[in-house]
């Protein structure tokens, strides 16, 4: 009888781990609210720029990786709206939509970048309005005349800018609001269906031992 339990435990745990090898690829996990208006994202956001894509450099290949690994754009800042940014300014976000990353971003394309957390580790994702560049006249009319980035000195985000309107109100770190789910539920869901058939087998071969 215990061996007949093993195997069948056997077999789940099989089945369960190739699963979960095979399907997280496929799963998403990031749903994001209507978008918010260019009005309230100069509220919430730390930065908002227009600029070029001079790298795009993908995570570090481990072992076990995520979808909401960084990946690390540098751009080459060309119009602030607001925040204190440098010609040359870093923006991180997460490897894959599933995790609510922005994955448009290409070598010499221009956006407009809407980026949220600390001035010095900003971030974006395909939840906010970021996007091309060409695709942004309805942004670009909202925000008005902007000012040109600070040189860069090697300290993102540490200098005053050179001229200003008056748009760019307190940055709020870590504002991600637009974005609703971001998970790797695709691992969680697995492991308790495993611990689930585990708990049962235990507890059918207790019934039967007590029976017996």
């Amino acid at each position: 009888m215990l061996k007949r339990f093993t195997m069948i435990l056997m077999s789940c745990m099989f089945i369960l781990g190739t699963w979960m090898i095979v399907k997280p690829e496929k799963a998403y996990a990031c749903s994001c609210a209507m978008p918010a208006s260019v009005s309230d994202e100069m509220d919430r956001k730390t930065a908002i720029f227009s600029g070029k894509v001079l790298s795009v450099v993908n995570p570090e290949q481990k072992e076990i990786m995520s979808s909401a690994d960084p990946v690390t754009i540098t751009f080459e800042v060309d119009t602030v709206w607001k925040g204190q940014l440098e010609e040359n300014t870093i923006v991180q976000t997460a490897e894959s939509s599933a995790s609510c990353g922005y994955d448009g971003f290409a070598e010499s394309s221009e956006y407009i970048v809407y980026a949220y957390g600390e001035p010095d580790k900003l971030e974006t994702g395909m939840c906010e309005r970021t996007k091309l560049l060409d695709d942004a006249s309805e942004d670009l009319t909202a925000l008005g005349k902007g000012y040109a980035p600070n040189k860069t000195t090697g300290s993102q985000g540490s200098s005053e800018p050179s001229e200003t309107d008056g748009s760019s109100g307190t940055p709020v770190a870590g504002d991600n609001s637009n974005s609703i789910v971001s998970s790797e539920s695709s691992y969680i869901i697995p492991l308790v269906g495993l611990v689930i058939i585990i708990a049962f087998v235990f507890m059918l071969f207790t019934f039967r031992r007590r029976k017996s």
